[in-house]
């Protein structure tokens, strides 16, 4: 399968699950398949950028928050989107320090978004490898909050939080079977 046809049916998929999940929130008050200008509107401060990145899903970045204060620490916030509805919110931490500080954040991070969405799904720290991890999850109202830490040897460490929708297994094998 050529990769055109694999991001038209990822964006056939998530455009279905758009229409089912009216309202489904991710960050903040944003919703899932709001447009950029709904987004501007709704989140002050935040601004279009044409030039924002592209994940392997082909959502694009096409809103962005700067300096975001959470907890003390500051955070870019990218808001990505496919056909031009809102799929993804990350907040990504400014500041790069190396893993062992990191995880004090992570670690702030996480008793934050547990009193706020209660004991997380998954939590692993991982830093014996050279790649050097942090993961801990949540499920909220059907909508994932993960957050993330990596670190290569000793290079800075990135830290981000991602809002997204949770996708059924059994919601995403009826929709993927539809899409033969």
């Amino acid at each position: 399968m050529n990769k055109s046809f694999l991001q038209s049916v990822l964006s056939i998929v998530i455009l279905m699950m758009t229409f089912s999940a009216q309202a489904q929130a991710l960050w903040g008050e944003t919703t899932l398949g709001m447009t950029p200008s709904e987004v501007i509107k709704m989140v002050e401060g935040s601004y279009l950028n044409e030039e924002g990145d592209t994940l392997e899903t082909g959502a694009k970045e096409l809103v962005q928050l700067d300096d975001l204060r959470v907890i003390k620490e500051l955070y870019n916030v990218k808001f990505y989107f496919i056909d031009d509805a809102l799929t993804q919110v990350t907040l990504n931490l400014i500041k790069q320090r190396s893993f062992p500080l990191t995880l004090l954040v992570f670690q702030s991070l996480t008793d934050a978004l547990s009193s706020k969405y209660g004991k997380p799904l998954s939590r692993k720290i991982d830093s014996i490898k050279r790649i050097k991890t942090a993961d801990a999850y949540w499920l909220s109202d059907g909508t994932i909050i993960d957050l993330q830490v990596k670190a290569v040897d000793d290079d800075p460490t990135s830290l981000n939080i991602t809002y997204q929708l949770h996708l059924d297994p059994q919601q995403k094998s009826s929709t993927d079977l539809e899409n033969l």
